[in-house]
């Protein structure tokens, strides 16, 4: 039912009036419905509760997926407004969806398969008469991806779960977390 209302919610052109900032974050006073609201409004519903904690190796998955095929780091910025504010509607930090972007992209690039930015510099810079096998490089990234992967993905949802038992648990300091909660959670 969540998951439907978000879907709904997002083709209402009712919902896209004011500038894309406006979109993910909101102005102040608007009143607008938000994309960030659409997804609190989703996680309210029934269908997480209890669950938010999947949320985190399936967006880090989706992140590392674009690291390992074309590099993807920068181009994670447009996500991290969208991202956070989602993590802390499911009761974590904005540490935790931070991390989520920045370690699910990063393990991806970490274990480059078939980026072209990393793999293609990485045989150009090869002395001549070296011969390589491109079924070895991707076997060796995807390893170096996955287990990079499984380690990030334990590190991010240990720390998640000791934030949303005990908000006091987070390394950020208590203004931070305020200013952080003034932000995205000022509609509550």
């Amino acid at each position: 039912m969540a998951i439907k209302y978000a879907i709904a919610s997002i083709f209402n052109p009712e919902h896209f009036k004011g500038t894309p900032l406006t979109y993910i974050m909101g102005s102040a006073g608007s009143g607008k419905t938000t994309i960030a609201k659409i997804i609190k409004d989703a996680l309210k519903g029934e269908k997480l509760k209890g669950k938010e904690n999947i949320l985190i190796p399936v967006l880090m998955f989706i992140f590392s997926i674009g690291g390992t095929t074309y590099g993807m780091a920068e181009e994670t910025i447009a996500f991290y407004a969208l991202i956070v504010g989602t993590m802390m509607f499911a009761g974590f930090d904005s540490l935790t969806g931070a991390a989520v972007i920045l370690l699910g992209a990063g393990v991806g690039v970490l274990g480059s398969t078939v980026n072209p930015f990393a793999i293609g510099a990485a045989i150009d810079a090869l002395p001549e008469g070296i011969e390589v096998s491109q079924a070895a490089i991707i076997g060796l990234g995807a390893i170096l991806w996955i287990s990079s992967y499984l380690i990030a993905t334990f590190f991010v949802m240990k720390y998640a779960k000791k934030v949303k038992e005990k908000k006091s648990n987070s390394l950020l300091s208590k203004e931070e977390i305020k200013a952080s909660e003034a932000v995205y959670l000022k509609n509550d």
